[in-house]
């Protein structure tokens, strides 16, 4: 062999090999589906019949999901909400005495008094 002639594979593959692999393919799909067949038939077969109402039928119909007619007015309402608990003073629960504060505020005594340390007992303490 001539080492300027391009390296190749000597053997070709064999028609009768590969026409039998199509075929044993083809075989096993149609066994496949005969069986699948089979066996929905099967299923349907011993499936309790149950007689359900038509649709029509239904005294009062399914609720549908609540749509929003005016997105921006909602969005707008929402900050708004949420503006008036970040901004103010009020109860959130005052038979325990909990307040919530203006958000300003809360950074002001954060940055005065630091924030409370852990109270896990469980928690190892930091290693410097």
């Amino acid at each position: 062999m001539n080492e300027s002639e391009p390296k190749r594979e000597q053997r070709d593959l064999k028609a009768p090999i590969v026409l039998g692999f199509f075929a044993s393919l083809a075989v096993t799909l149609v066994l496949v589906a005969l069986a699948a067949r089979g066996l929905m038939a099967l299923f349907a077969h011993h499936q309790p019949r149950v007689s359900l109402p038509p649709v029509t039928s239904l005294a009062v119909p399914a609720p549908g999901p609540k749509l929003e007619v005016n997105p921006p007015a909602a969005l707008q309402a929402l900050h708004a909400r949420e503006d008036e608990v970040l901004n103010t003073y009020g109860w959130m629960d005052p038979d325990h005495g909990i307040v919530h504060i203006p958000i300003d505020r809360a950074i002001d005594l954060i940055a005065q008094r630091g924030l409370p340390a852990a109270t896990n007992k469980n928690a190892e303490a930091p290693k410097p």
